[in-house]
Parts: structure tokens; C-alpha cells; sequence
């Protein structure tokens, strides 16, 4: 019996102060802060991008297109000569 009136009391009491902390006196009383302005680096303008930037990507791809190819040829040829296939196939 104890425990529950326990709860009873403790909810009761966190209930009546949420409806204190949230009626029309209360919210009066608390000045609203302005929010905080986001801060974060500064963003280049458009305008002043220079041309090579818009493909900037080509150079990086081809040259991971270019290894992945290079490890693919290498590692079937490792593969062939470990089956003795490398000079039938050729």
C-alpha cells in the first residue's frame, strides 16, 4: 500500500508542476530568447567557381576505374598460373 500511494503522490506532485511551469501566468513571466544564428563556414559564391570544379570527379574515377583493372589482370593472371591454364589460354 505504501508503494502506491508513493506513485499517487509522486505523480501528483510532477503533474501539478508541469501545469505550473505551463500556464498563462507562468509563461508570462519567462521572456523568450531569441535563437542562437547557425554558425558554420563560410559557402563560396557560384560565380566565382572556377571551371575545373564541375568535373572534378572525372580524374579520381577513372583513375580507381584504371587500378580496379589493373588489380582484375593481375589477379587472374596469379590465379591462372597457380591452375596451369596460363599457356593454353594464351
Amino acid at each position: 500500500i505504501l508503494l502506491v500511494w508513493m506513485n499517487y503522490f509522486s505523480r501528483l506532485v510532477l503533474y501539478s508542476a508541469a501545469w505550473a511551469h505551463t500556464s498563462a501566468a507562468a509563461r508570462a513571466l519567462r521572456v523568450p530568447e531569441p535563437p542562437a544564428p547557425a554558425q558554420g563556414p563560410p559557402s563560396p559564391p557560384l560565380l566565382q567557381r572556377p571551371r575545373e570544379v564541375e568535373h572534378g570527379w572525372a580524374m579520381p574515377y577513372l583513375a580507381g576505374a584504371a587500378t580496379m583493372l589493373g588489380l582484375t589482370a593481375v589477379v587472374r593472371r596469379i590465379s591462372r598460373k597457380g591452375t596451369g591454364r596460363a599457356t593454353q589460354d594464351l
